[in-house]
């Protein structure tokens, strides 16, 4: 596990015969230079199948609450009892806009859910810290996207 990353799992949880479990790695911080290097939020999720069935028609649904991050769906057709399948780096792609009108720190967060055949298999939500416009999370959350500070075109420079 890397600083700022948190790692959270999800089941087993069974529905009918059914039975999965998610496996997250995420960076329970967001900020806008994360939106701006385009860094995961999302580093890792794993669906592993702990039932005795096939799973099919598999949607995952990953959502970032208060507008933060356009809404992510994930498919996979079938996953065999036994099997894991990891999705690394999920496109869920930060609001710079929603991202950059922050002025205060806030609370979110994460909402994972995974269906096959339009059954509900797992469910979790994960709480998210928002970091305002101006505020740098520190060493716990890549340190350095501190560079992302550095205004060199500000019409304060011209002054120094």
């Amino acid at each position: 596990m890397t600083d700022g990353a948190r790692v959270d799992a999800i089941g087993p949880e069974a529905v009918g015969a059914a039975a999965a479990s998610l496996e997250l790695e995420i960076d329970a911080r967001v900020h806008y230079a994360l939106s701006q290097c385009d860094v995961p939020v999302v580093k890792r999720l794993a669906l592993s199948n702990d039932g005795a069935t096939e799973l099919r028609e598999i949607v995952l649904e990953v959502e970032l609450g208060d507008g933060l991050a356009e809404p992510c769906v994930l498919r996979l057709d079938a996953l065999g009892p036994g099997r894991t399948f990891s999705f690394d780096g999920v496109d869920l792609r930060l609001s710079a806009e929603t991202l950059r009108t922050r002025t205060e720190r806030s609370r979110s967060a994460l909402s994972v859910r995974a269906r096959a055949q339009g059954i509900e298999l797992a469910r979790r939500e994960l709480p998210i810290e928002v970091f305002a416009i101006d505020e740098w999370p520190g060493l716990r959350s890549l340190p350095a996207l501190l560079a992302t500070f550095v205004m060199p075109n500000h019409p304060a420079v011209g002054g120094l």
